[in-house]
Formats: structure tokens, sequence, C-alpha cells
């Protein structure tokens, strides 16, 4: 049995959850309605139009684009990191694309070699599925982090350099700040919502792969994903400082 094809009214009840932390923005006038709703729109947009080239790209299913296909994505990551998190892009612009590649390249070759053990490990259907999967859900916390970090290091600027001059070494004097930047970033309603529909991507059928169904998905998990994230800061008394 293939995948479920979603009406544009099973849509729209879906995009009816906005009605919730949009009430609660004006109760508590918040002033997100505007961003939110822009954020709804081009998200929806930018799912439509991948949901377009992904049809050529399972179509096609060739390892050589497939990879390049995948740095092109990581190297959109790397400046949404960088602008997110106030970072000097020719300074940080390397190192937070080598650490995603690595990261991202790893979990890929060992999710389906030794996990789903497939003959093509290249297969579009699992590496541009998981790949952007990662990539996706793995932004926030990578903002977070990074964007803690440096935060609290010039917070506390003077208490860091008593540090070194009194025998610390560098990873001693930040080790406070990474610590708790890891603790916010790696928080478990974070992890919640980057792991919980891997399943939704990697059993779809590859006989409807023409159809929008990858677009339609993802429209959808947005929506659920941005309801729960609104939700978890309140739910697990979340502290990004």
């Amino acid at each position: 049995m293939g995948p479920q094809d979603i009406a544009l009214t099973s849509l729209l009840v879906c995009l009816a959850l906005l009605i919730i932390p949009l009430s609660l923005s004006i109760l508590i006038k918040l002033k997100l309605i505007r961003k939110t709703l822009f954020a709804v729109v081009r998200m929806s947009v930018q799912l439509f139009l991948m949901a377009i080239y992904l049809n050529y790209l399972f179509k096609w299913n060739s390892g050589l684009i497939n990879c390049l296909w995948l740095l092109v994505m990581i190297l959109v990551a790397t400046f949404s990191v960088i602008k997110n998190s106030e970072l000097n892009r020719k300074m940080f612009l390397l190192p937070v694309f080598l650490s995603l590649t690595i990261s991202v390249v790893f979990v890929i070759l060992y999710f389906n070699m030794l996990i789903l053990r497939l003959e093509n490990i290249l297969q579009t259907k699992y590496f541009i599925v998981i790949g952007g999967m990662l990539l996706g859900n793995s932004l926030r916390g990578n903002i977070i982090g990074i964007s803690n970090f440096y935060r609290e290091m010039k917070r506390n600027e003077e208490r860091y350099l008593y540090h070194l001059s009194a025998g610390a070494t560098v990873l001693e004097a930040s080790m406070p700040y990474l610590r708790n930047s890891l603790m916010a970033s790696l928080h478990p309603s974070r992890i919640f919502t980057r792991t919980f529909f891997i399943g939704l991507y990697v059993n779809t059928d590859s006989k409807n792969e023409h159809k929008l169904i990858f677009g339609l998905l993802q429209m959808l998990l947005f929506v659920f994903t941005v309801f729960f994230d609104m939700q978890a800061d309140r739910w697990y008394n979340i502290k990004y400082i």
C-alpha cells in the first residue's frame, strides 16, 4: 500500500493549529503574528518548490548528483547558522561548513550502511531525504548553542581572562560556557522534534515519487513542529541564557 495523498482540505485543517499560538500571541501581546505568518508562507512556498525538484532527483537517482546536492544543502545551512548566530562570515564559514559536513555525512553513511544495509548507499530515497532532515532539524540547536556560547563568553570576558591569568587552559576557562550551550542546544524537547517523523520519510513508496507527497508531508511536519516548539519552552522551562 502506497502513501496516502493529502487533500487541500486536510492541509487547511492542519494549518488551523496555528490559531492556538497566534491567539496566545495576541493575548500576551507578543507582536509575532506578522513574522509567524510570513514564516509559514515562506516555508510553504519553499516546500512546494522542493517537492518539484525532488521529483527530478528521484527520477535521476544519481550518486554524483546526490552528493553535489547534499553539499549545496550543507552550504545553505552554513550561511543560515552564521547569519542567525551573528558570527563573522569570513572567520566561521569554513569551520561551520566542515563541522556540518562531517557530522551529516557520518550519520548518513552510518544509517545507510549499518542500519539499513543498503547496496547503494547513495540512493536518493535515503541519502537526500535523511540528509535534508538532519540539516533542517539541527539548525535550531546549532544556532542556539553557538549564539549562547559566544554571548556568554562576551558577557563574562573579564572572568574568562581572569581564569586564563590564573593558569587555566583555554578549554578549562571556556568549559562552563560550552557546557551551558550544549545543554541548551541538546535539550530533549528539540531532540524529539528532530527525530519523531523519520519513518515518514524513509518508508515512502518509490512508486509514487512523481507525486508531491514529500512537500505536503513536510508542510504538515512544519506546522506541527512550530506548534510543538512554541509550547516546549513553557513545558520544559527552558532557559537559553
